[in-house]
């Protein structure tokens, strides 16, 4: 619980509409370590550590009452829930019919510029911002885009001309495929390869090693005494180990490569993954209820299970009995705690971990009767829609498997930051003692750190109508919820749209709580700072 240093403010300083919306419907807001300031100074934000919010979230529109559309009805104490399906989902451009051709066109254009401008590189103003591709590079089909993206950013006329050579292998390569083969545009069997390739028994060795090295990361052999002792990685750690893991893919599927006649670098990588992945949406059975094809979604599921954090490929979950006591401590039996926490992993610095390890060792030993600890991860960063084998019905697989690990248990808490807030929010229903929450994400639609191209609106609007409907149900089971943010805008909004979006009953039973002294997205990174993230836990 919160120490006796923190202040509970009760003058909330939110809009006139904000006010008269939480007074009316006797929503819980508690505000931390900052006197009393302005309104307007809530909304100073500052870059997060990996993944900065460059942009609010949109504001909660309720769909209209359509038969391929969402739909939600709240009065007061019912809800009617319909919740679309991602098999019916026809808005993801990679399935439709012209969307290959066009990036194939935008490889063209490329080509054709570099042609008849030959100082075209010269010519232009080299960009003094590096920015992102608009979506994950490991999750886009847009290879013609990646290539653009990449000439247009390049900083010297060596990365122009590797991006015009990129461009032109590709026509070269889908030419002579579809000469020989008119009915595939690759050859058949490629995106098999690339999924072997990061699958492969060396390349698994590789990884193990490069994970193993850090000593923070938890293994499903160590024992309570070796358990992790830290809550969050550090910034520069993850990216030194995710420039390994994409060294080896690189260079475990350098023969695919070659055979497209891409560079063996990050750039060529990403167009043989978006290429692959393009082909992929286009050429599935029309009839299918995945997005791609069976190969497709092989390769979805081998990406996840290499670029994460985790010790083992697939290591979505992770038990660890009386998590952090030592076993030969005490007169602990070996029968199972009676009390279970589930801890939902974030994002990270983009690459996904078991979180909150340390915090909860440091809370077990000082009790008597140790709780278990359930670390449950996404590494497909899909907001736990997307299932082991890389189908977006991730939803049910995480659901069935929680709900069978925790079921021997009395008491169920769930905590989780970030990305794994919102997953704490999503499988409240589950709980039976406590929710923690820290900056959820609620309206995925226009929120930057969603920047998975395959997750349609379909399923975001989904994501957004289950969540509410399982903290409404948490909520009638007596959960307590509490969602802890800063002052970040689009975190503001998205507690929001929470409020707005749960029925009316259900909103005394959430607690939203604003430390006012962040002003950034990592509030449980920032918690953790100033020594209170365990108080917070407890």
């Amino acid at each position: 619980m919160p120490s006796t240093s923190i202040v509970l403010i009760l003058g909330l300083l939110l809009s006139s509409s904000t006010r008269a919306f939480v007074e009316t419907n006797r929503v819980h807001i508690r505000r931390f370590d900052a006197p009393a300031s302005p309104a307007s100074a809530r909304f100073n934000s500052v870059g997060g550590r990996f993944l900065r919010v460059c942009s609010a979230a949109s504001s909660l529109t309720l769909p209209t009452d359509s038969d391929d559309k969402a739909t939600i009805v709240v009065n007061d104490d019912t809800r009617c829930v319909s919740v679309p399906s991602a098999s019916t989902d026809t808005s993801w451009p990679p399935n439709h019919p012209n969307f290959f051709d066009e990036q194939l066109g935008i490889c063209r254009l490329i080509c054709e510029e570099a042609s008849t401008h030959d100082n075209l590189f010269n010519a232009r103003t080299v960009p003094t911002d590096r920015s992102r591709f608009k979506e994950h590079p490991r999750c886009t089909a847009r290879f013609g885009e990646v290539l653009l993206h990449a000439r247009n950013s390049a900083s010297s006329s060596e990365e122009y001309q590797l991006a015009v050579f990129n461009a032109q292998s590709v026509l070269n390569y889908v030419d002579g495929c579809i000469q020989s083969n008119a009915r595939y545009p690759i050859r058949y069997g490629l995106i098999e390869d690339v999924a072997n390739a990061l699958q492969c028994t060396a390349i698994r060795k590789f990884r193990a090693k490069q994970i193993s090295a850090d000593t923070c990361t938890p293994s499903p052999t160590q024992s309570a005494d070796e358990r992790p002792k830290s809550d969050f990685i550090a910034e520069q750690s993850d990216l030194e180990i995710l420039g390994r893991l994409y060294y080896s893919a690189v260079s475990y599927s350098d023969h695919c490569l070659r055979e497209v006649g891409l560079t063996s670098d990050h750039c060529g990588f990403t167009v043989l993954l978006a290429l692959c992945r393009a082909v992929s949406a286009s050429t599935r059975d029309p009839s299918c209820t995945s997005m791609l094809c069976k190969d497709g979604t092989k390769l979805d599921a081998a990406l996840s299970n290499h670029f994460n954090g985790l010790t083992t490929p697939g290591c979505r979950f992770l038990f660890s009995p009386r998590h952090g006591v030592p076993s030969k401590k005490i007169g602990v039996t070996n029968c199972r705690s009676k009390h279970l926490i589930i801890a939902f992993s974030s994002l990270g610095n983009g690459l996904v971990r078991h979180e909150f390890g340390g915090s909860l060792a440091k809370l077990n030993k000082d009790l008597e009767e140790p709780f278990d600890v359930l670390f449950v991860a996404d590494p497909a960063q899909s907001w736990y829609q997307k299932e082991s084998r890389g189908h977006f019905n991730g939803f049910e697989e995480y659901e069935k498997r929680i709900g069978v690990a925790s079921r021997s248990y009395r008491r169920i808490s769930i905590v989780g930051d970030s990305m794994g807030g919102s997953a704490a929010l999503l499988f409240s229903h589950l709980a039976t003692d406590a929710v923690v929450s820290f900056s959820p994400q609620i309206e995925l639609n226009g929120d930057c750190h969603v920047s998975r191209d395959d997750m349609t609106t379909n399923i975001r609007d989904g994501f957004r109508i289950r969540l509410f409907h399982s903290v409404d149900d948490g909520v009638e089971k007596g959960v307590k919820i509490a969602v802890h943010r800063g002052v970040e805008e689009s975190d503001v909004k998205h507690t929001d749209t929470l409020i707005s979006g749960i029925a009316h009953s259900s909103r005394r039973g959430v607690q939203i709580v604003e430390h006012e002294g962040c002003k950034h997205h990592q509030i449980a990174v920032y918690l953790k700072e100033k020594g209170e993230l365990m108080h917070v836990l407890a």
